[in-house]
């Protein structure tokens, strides 16, 4: 069983984020269509796309539908089959790296010195360490076979 296809929506024309939101959405498709999924995967990606080639509403529900659509598949795949997509991780990591070590790393430099007033020196290490660990976990993904090529 593979994966319906998005319909085609020719009224579309000026709605240039709605464009892309599809385009995106056709792109995560196809490379999901590459990959070996499960028969309950399969059926639920399916409904959702169904939805999407069924809906008869607005352009600006469309896209907000479409968003919702592109966002559970994601979470679908990225929980059931640890599939994700490219710099997943990196950009991940670095919001963690900043928050989790930066952060922390940062006070204990401004308290070791004496001066608080480094304390912001905590916050690009953070960045740095979360962007290695990131990256680390990408290659990892893709040396396993569960990254897909596309970046989003």
């Amino acid at each position: 069983m593979e994966i319906i296809e998005l319909a085609r929506k020719p009224e579309i024309k000026r709605n240039i984020r709605l464009r892309k939101r599809l385009m995106n959405l056709r792109k995560l498709l196809c490379e999901l269509n590459k990959k070996e999924l499960p028969f309950d995967v399969l059926e639920s990606i399916n409904e959702k796309v169904e939805e999407i080639n069924l809906f008869k509403g607005s352009e600006k529900f469309l896209a907000f539908k479409v968003r919702r659509v592109l966002r559970f598949i994601f979470k679908l795949v990225e929980n059931k089959l640890k599939i994700v997509p490219k710099s997943y991780y990196r950009t991940r990591w670095i919001l963690l790296g900043m928050i989790i070590i930066g952060i922390p790393l940062g006070l204990i430099i401004g308290l070791v010195i004496g001066k608080m007033v480094y304390a912001g020196l905590g916050i690009p290490a953070g960045m740095v360490i979360g962007l290695f660990i990131g990256e680390t976990k990408d290659k990892k993904a893709l040396a396993e076979g569960r990254q897909l090529d596309l970046e989003l």
